[in-house]
């Protein structure tokens, strides 16, 4: 069976390390940028750690898809 890259708390945070980013496609990543990052300004229900949010952004910037 397939692992999940990311654990999600009791809370709903998110969290996945940059090590197991950097194994995701391009769409995937964007797609869970689109879904927390980006949608935390319009009030929507995805939440990313600190941490995670961070990583993502810099995986983002690194593969200049932001």
């Amino acid at each position: 069976m397939w692992d999940m890259p990311y654990k999600i708390s009791s809370n709903g945070t998110l969290t996945m390390k940059r090590g197991d980013m950097k194994k995701m496609t391009d769409s995937w990543l964007l797609d869970l940028y689109e879904k927390t990052v980006r949608s935390a300004f319009i009030g929507s229900c995805g939440q990313l750690s600190k941490s995670t949010e961070k990583s993502l952004i810099l995986e983002l910037r690194s593969r200049n898809l932001i």
